[in-house]
């Protein structure tokens, strides 16, 4: 799950400094949005019963929409009292809108539904509560 997780945050971050900012996001940041992205994003399961297929989810893009994701990452960037670049979170949500957007999953009644699952080594989904 990790490199989806890290495939879909790159696409965006390329995306952001192509189209919408001026300097490359440093280092620094990617990792800190990485380390953050890795802990909250694909962290629900749920079992679509129409389909037969499992929904993960908040995905990257929801989670920068909703701007959970920049503050998960402020706490990995540098000391506690630092924050993430604005421009940073400007360029990303840009870019992350009409992913999200396009996205029909509808979280908010999932998530009532849905498993809590936490990821382990290899991809493994271990179901930590209904």
């Amino acid at each position: 799950m990790e490199r989806l997780i890290d495939e879909e945050l790159e696409q965006i971050i390329r995306t952001a400094e192509r189209d919408e900012m001026e300097d490359p996001i440093e280092a620094d940041v990617v990792l800190a949005l990485q380390q953050a992205a890795h802990k909250i994003c694909y962290v629900k399961k749920y079992y679509d019963v129409m389909k037969d297929e499992f929904l993960f989810f908040p995905s990257v893009a929801k989670t920068i929409m909703s701007y959970d994701l920049m503050e998960e990452a402020d706490k990995y960037y540098y000391e506690e009292e630092d924050e993430l670049p604005i421009d940073v979170s400007a360029g990303l949500r840009s870019v992350a809108t009409p992913i999200a957007a396009e996205e029909d999953v509808d979280e908010e009644y999932l998530s009532a539904l849905a498993a809590d699952v936490e990821w382990q080594d290899e991809g493994v989904c271990m179901v930590a509560s209904i």
